[in-house]
């Protein structure tokens, strides 16, 4: 028999998709070197900039310019006072290394934590000697990243901590050759094609910053939030723009990628969405729909936690009797009409009332009914001789 306790259990398939004032709580990976208050594979928690600067964090010193830019555009977005956890490693260090559970980086990162973090980024820059391999139209580390990235936090929702994250498209090689995502199941995990001019890194930094800027249901790339802030944008290849890859821009995001693009009658730029590498099947292919539930998740879990071994009165035959029934509808209820107003279109919860004499478990079903998304508008529009 398991410890008594909570067991969160996340359905998929059904979409055919303590106070949570911290949704927004990010982690982030970031190549660099040891600081003196900061050694490599170490977690230093900031809320600016100016403390990422006060540690160290020098952007006219080549070994921390690039962590620079990544922490000044997450606060660009994001907000000074945003709590960020950086941890530094140093830039020989593999993706698919770093996101491996069996290693002391991103494992770290989150379980040290302590489940605080939501959403979380690896982005390491490599040096000049490096040499990727493209046979997927973008680097293979991020594609084995996705991998072992999928396999930890799935891993550590089994142990009630919910998080997800991004990963760099780096060394982007054309649409064709891309690796489809749709085909994969890593639905914790995003790849981002933003790229900065003249280097093949991803703006993972700006974009956890949008997505930490909005609350859970809010995707990246509602139009109506206004552009991306951004002058100009690249994809990873360090050349491209975004505003030349019209033609192909389906193609990347029908593939399941996060790229920039630009919008017709609308100045800047925008994200096309937020997809996770996973099939638009499964309810989590979007980053949104994750949060969601992952939220949900959390809130369940100190919900059902304070009635962890308490006693109950059964009904003569044995079952849950309604007074408890509603017991615990009611205080799962509450807390979500409480924590998830305007995040979700609808909630419903079911406790089993045949709970078998003596086994102890308590069987709840919970429904989360996520908001609905204009994502693509079909108009028909035509000449008329009246009007009725």
């Amino acid at each position: 028999m398991p410890v008594p306790g909570v067991s969160v259990n996340i359905s998929n398939g059904n979409l055919g998709g303590v106070n949570f004032v911290d949704d927004s709580i990010t982690g982030i990976i970031l190549s660099g070197i040891a600081l003196t208050d900061w050694p490599l594979g170490t977690v230093k928690v900031i809320y600016s900039l100016e403390q990422a600067e006060d540690a160290g964090i020098d952007k006219t010193v080549v070994d921390t310019s690039f962590a620079h830019r990544e922490i000044r555009e997450f606060y660009d977005k994001a907000g000074s006072g945003q709590e960020l956890h950086v941890m530094l490693v140093a830039d020989t260090t593999q993706l698919a290394f770093a996101c491996d559970k069996v290693n002391p980086m991103l494992m770290k990162l989150l379980q040290e934590s302590g489940g605080r973090i939501k959403r979380w980024g690896a982005n390491i820059a490599k040096p000049n000697d490096y040499v990727p391999v493209l046979t997927k139209g973008i680097d293979q580390d991020v594609l084995d990243a996705a991998t072992k990235a999928q396999e930890l936090t799935d891993a550590l929702a089994l142990n009630y901590i919910f998080t997800r994250g991004l990963l760099p498209g780096r060394d982007y090689q054309g649409a064709a050759s891309l690796d489809d995502l749709t085909q994969r199941a890593e639905n914790r995990v995003g790849i981002c094609l933003l790229g900065d001019n003249g280097n093949k890194e991803a703006r993972i930094g700006f974009t956890l910053g949008c997505m930490a800027a909005n609350s859970v249901q809010r995707k990246i790339g509602a139009v109506e939030d206004g552009h991306m802030g951004l002058n100009e944008c690249y994809l990873t290849d360090g050349t491209t723009k975004a505003k030349e890859i019209t033609d192909v821009q389906n193609t990347i995001y029908d593939k399941g990628y996060i790229l920039p693009i630009v919008r017709p009658g609308r100045a800047g730029y925008f994200f096309a969405g937020d997809p996770t590498a996973t099939s638009r099947t499964d309810d989590y292919h979007s980053f949104v729909n994750g949060f969601v539930i992952d939220k949900a998740c959390r809130i369940a879990y100190d919900v059902y936690l304070s009635f962890v071994n308490t006693d109950y009165e059964k009904e003569p035959d044995g079952s849950i009797g309604m007074i408890e029934q509603k017991r615990l509808q009611g205080n799962i209820d509450d807390r979500v009409k409480a924590d998830m107003a305007g995040e979700i279109s609808g909630f419903k919860s079911l406790v089993d009332p045949a709970d078998q004499p003596g086994n102890g478990v308590t069987k709840i079903a919970l429904a989360v009914q996520p908001r609905g998304y204009h994502e693509t508008i079909q108009v028909e529009i035509g000449m008329t001789n009246a009007v009725e």
